[in-house]
């Protein structure tokens, strides 16, 4: 397994692993799958200390994780939202 950042060519696969959480889970707390373009969007505004990283499996996304602003406020300047999903096959 190999860590490295996402690009916009990951976006299909993100999106599967994502979906199917949306589909089948709360965990996302989306109640629509995310689109092609949305996703793109997503992989787009990621970046600095709130980047994207996919998890590979020779040519497979296998996972992925992100960090996001938790909140708007200065105080909460240096506190992040994590997110990961992972495979349902791995």
């Amino acid at each position: 397994m190999e860590i490295r950042a996402a690009t916009v060519d990951d976006a299909e696969a993100i999106r599967e692993i994502y979906n199917q959480e949306v589909l089948t889970s709360i965990v996302t707390f989306d109640l629509v799958p995310r689109t092609a373009s949305e996703q793109q969007a997503w992989i787009t505004d990621r970046s600095g200390a709130h980047a994207a990283i996919v998890a590979t499996d020779g040519d497979d996304i296998i996972g992925f994780g992100s960090l996001s602003p938790y909140r708007s406020r200065s105080g909460y300047s240096t506190s992040v939202e994590d997110s990961v999903y992972v495979h349902r096959d791995h």
